[in-house]
């Protein structure tokens, strides 16, 4: 979908996508000429609750591409016998859906239409109160720039967007310049979100169940200095990241599980959790996760495994999934019901990411104390004595992330690649032969739309046929 036409707002603020609609229940929902012409703060505080559904719309996009589609992280796969694209372990990938690009901007241009509401809106809302919102907006549309750049990695992504619809498509901005806006969108989000907090000033609307915690200006600039935190260490600034670590919700006396969530639920108009699937007949997990996972004291395999698949048995023995060259006999028990919250970032990603920033600024000692904390608390193990190698911790850390962050937003894919080891340790699931791709390419519909430039983001990615 071209930008300049991304933005869907007939008659209600919400957006339609591909993966489904996400749209927050609201008798009174705006149209789009009372946003753009003459916003109220009724107006606008119903568009800015809107973007909880692009927060949503991100996971659901990634985890349906990223997680599990064959092509790249191989965490599980999607069998249903409906589908497919799984035939194509072993040929070039084209361009398609972009992992979910339309969706992300969409949400971006409902973020740029609700900041444009707010100079519009005058003397009906305080200066603290659009700060509110602004530090918000700006936040979520940091968060869904991010998750599209891990998808098409290299190749980059639009970042300069806000302009009128007639306006040519903005330029593909390379990986490095996008990057940098999207810490530049978080420190002005940080900087609006305190400007709200000093004033005392208050959300104007209503937040969604997993953001429990986080629903003030002053906790919501903890949430962003996680996802700050995350931008960072993708980018190889430690000392940054541990900076923006000191400022999150980052704390080891807290549950690993503690943190913000998507939520969904069976009520009137709102969402369920679509990767909810009890019988294992659409989503699997990859049968290595059993296997390479690490052992407990007793014996027992480590904790992450067990509370997040099962193995399907029936009276006869273990019961297997197969279609389109996969086979599983795991299914996914994370999500027990669907209702149950899909993790936007959490406590226990957060040491892992202090445990990675500690090491490379050469604090070992600390690295090594929040490693063993995750491999205690999360997954059973006994504690390591510390790390032989630097190449030693680049494995624990990342068997550690692999585990704790299984199935949640594409962590695994994008993490072996930027350690340069996709080659090395991402298995095709029918073998030598299968292909392992490093980056996704730019839907079809924005190719068509730029007559093909970039040439190699509308091409196929760059790509390594698995040997072992």
């Amino acid at each position: 979908m071209r930008l300049k036409t991304a933005l869907v707002l007939a008659g209600a603020v919400g957006v339609s996508a591909a993966c489904g609609d996400f749209i927050v229940p609201n008798s009174d929902a705006p149209s789009l000429d009372a946003l753009q012409q003459n916003p109220t703060p009724s107006v606008i505080n119903s568009a800015t609750q809107g973007m909880f559904n692009g927060f949503r719309a991100s996971v659901a996009g990634i985890l349906s591409n990223v997680s599990l589609f064959a092509h790249y992280g191989r965490e599980g796969y999607y069998i249903d016998v409906a589908q497919t694209s799984l035939t194509a372990f072993d040929v070039p990938l084209t361009p398609s859906d972009g992992a979910g690009w339309a969706t992300t901007y969409q949400y971006v241009q409902l973020a740029n239409t609700i900041r444009r509401a707010l100079d519009l809106v005058g003397p009906a809302m305080t200066d603290p109160q659009k700060e509110a919102i602004r530090g918000f907006v700006k936040t979520a549309e940091a968060y869904l720039l991010h998750g599209q750049l891990r998808a098409q990695d290299s190749i980059g992504i639009a970042i300069d967007t806000d302009h009128p619809r007639s306006d040519p498509l903005p330029a593909i901005a390379s990986i490095t310049a996008a990057r940098t806006f999207i810490v530049q969108r978080l420190d002005e989000a940080y900087t609006s979100l305190g400007t709200a907090a000093t004033a005392g000033v208050s959300f104007p609307f209503q937040f969604p169940a997993g953001f429990a915690g986080f629903t003030t200006p002053a906790t919501f600039q903890q949430f962003n200095r996680a996802l700050k935190a995350r931008v960072l260490i993708e980018n190889n600034d430690y000392a940054g990241a541990l900076t923006a670590l000191g400022q999150s919700f980052i704390n080891t006396a807290s549950p690993m599980s503690f943190g913000v969530y998507n939520s969904f639920s069976t009520g009137s108009g709102d969402q369920t959790n679509s990767f909810f699937d009890p019988n294992g007949v659409s989503f699997v997990a990859d049968t290595m996760l059993p296997r390479q996972a690490q052992l407990q004291a007793g014996g027992a395999v480590d904790l992450r495994v067990s509370t997040k698949m099962v193995q399907m048995t029936d009276a006869n023995g273990p019961v297997y999934r197969k279609h389109t060259g996969v086979t599983s006999n795991y299914r996914w028990t994370i999500y027990n019901s669907n209702s149950a919250p899909i993790p936007i970032i959490k406590n226990e990603e957060l040491i892992l990411i202090r445990a990675e920033a500690r090491y490379r600024t050469s604090d070992v000692a600390g690295a090594l104390a929040d490693i063993n904390l995750v491999r205690g608390q999360s997954g059973g193990l006994a504690p390591l004595v510390g790390f032989a190698t630097s190449q030693d911790f680049d494995t624990e850390l990342l068997y550690n992330r692999k585990y704790s962050l299984l199935f949640e937003y594409g962590h695994r894919w994008v993490d072996l690649r930027r350690f340069g080891r996709l080659v090395t340790v991402l298995i095709g699931p029918r073998g030598p032969g299968d292909l392992i791709f490093i980056r996704v390419p730019l839907p079809q519909p924005e190719c068509d739309a730029r007559n093909g430039q970039p040439v190699a983001a509308c091409t196929q990615t760059p790509l390594f046929r698995t040997t072992s």
